[in-house]
């Protein structure tokens, strides 16, 4: 009885959270961006760190990660989308990467969520990426393997 009425409380504290529209948040703040390397990803696309740089990336903060994505498949094609990523020891979703060539790329945050229910994943256990990529973006960085080139996180 103990167990149900525990298991009970667990599952109802859960969903409470998501379920009142002002608490829809990833519960802390983002790791700056010396705290993270960037992984490259062979098979895709090499651009100069300069020409990636010269966008305003800010503008796409607050609007939603597929703005982004139509853009960069526009003006900088062949990349990979990776799968959405827990951060630290929080097991909710915040963030996705785009791969290029050479180690280059980005990381896309969101914290605020009107699309995915961040405590419902798939039967895998990850998220599913296109409710993800609906989200709007909290913060960007781009990456030259070891060197956050830009980040957006004030």
């Amino acid at each position: 009885m103990k167990k149900i009425v525990l298991i009970t409380l667990i599952i109802v504290g859960s969903f409470t959270g998501f379920a009142n529209g002002s608490n829809n948040t990833w519960p802390t703040n983002l790791k700056s961006c010396n705290d993270q390397y960037f992984i490259s990803r062979p098979d895709t696309t090499t651009y100069p760190i300069e020409r990636l740089s010269s966008p305003q990336w800010i503008n796409y903060v607050g609007k939603p990660i597929d703005t982004l994505l139509s853009f960069l498949d526009t003006d900088f094609p062949g990349f990979k989308i990776g799968k959405v990523y827990s951060c630290g020891n929080i097991k909710l979703p915040c963030r996705i990467n785009i791969y290029y060539g050479n180690g280059r790329g980005f990381m896309i945050y969101v914290k605020r969520f009107q699309h995915l229910n961040p405590y419902k994943t798939l039967p895998d256990g990850s998220w599913d990426a296109t409710l993800f990529r609906q989200e709007n973006i909290t913060a960007i960085e781009l990456w030259d393997n070891t060197v956050c080139v830009f980040n957006s996180n004030p």
